[in-house]
């Protein structure tokens, strides 16, 4: 398979400048910008942390990796958020800061990159959402009438490995479901706040069509260990 790299926070908030500069023309079959599902900031649009660090981590992208294959996730919300399920054809219009960020992002990524457009994810390799909402150790407030896709990072990291030699938007998610219904689906104890129609929901059928991978539907987040 060759080697994958993944730019993270570490790397970023890295004080020694030299220790980029080590690894800069060094070459990987493909670098991965992930920041994106890293952190907490996928489940908040107004957040613009979030997608300032993965302006950051393209730039260094573009800079030490030049001739890798570059892999963006990046996200539902650069789509035009009108009310039926976005294809990788629809307008892109965001209409939120880190529907903006992520989109500025994708500007920066070259014609050859692969950018995976996904929800907000679910499960290992990043700070588990579901315990940390469930325990209120991080506190989530969802919008009454505002659709988000959702995707268990096993399906998000499977997607990515099928989609390797593509370039291109591909959008990936496991379902759709209103923030309010997603609260009360998985128990999560968070009072729904002011009304906010915008619908990011995404269709997958060109993964689907050309990978043969299929969404696993809402119900991997009740009985799939990789959420808990």
């Amino acid at each position: 398979m060759g080697r994958l790299m993944e730019t993270g926070v570490r790397v970023i908030e890295s004080p020694k400048a030299g220790d980029l500069l080590k690894v800069r023309n060094r070459h990987a079959d493909a670098v991965v910008n992930a920041l994106y599902g890293e952190g907490i900031g996928s489940a908040v649009p107004e957040d613009k942390q979030t997608g300032e660090l993965v302006i950051a981590g393209q730039k260094l992208i573009s800079y030490l990796f030049p001739e890798s294959k570059n892999i963006l996730v990046s996200s539902d919300l650069v789509y035009r958020p009108w009310p039926s399920e976005k294809d990788e054809d629809c307008e892109v219009d965001p209409s939120t800061p880190l529907g903006e960020s992520m989109l500025t992002a994708e500007k920066l990524a070259d014609s050859s990159a692969l950018i995976v457009r996904t929800g907000i994810p679910l499960g290992h390799c990043a700070p588990n959402l579901l315990d940390r909402w469930a325990l209120k150790s991080v506190q989530w407030y969802p919008k009454n009438g505002r659709k988000r896709a959702f995707v268990l990072n096993r399906d998000l990291s499977l997607a990515l490995m099928s989609l390797l030699d593509k370039s291109g938007v591909y959008n990936v998610c496991d379902f759709n479901m209103y923030e309010e219904d997603f609260a009360d689906y998985t128990g999560i104890e968070a009072d729904a706040t002011e009304h906010d129609p915008a619908d990011y929901s995404l269709s997958c059928n060109r993964l689907t069509r050309e990978t043969g991978l299929r969404p696993s539907g809402p119900d991997v987040v009740l009985w799939n260990d990789d959420t808990i």
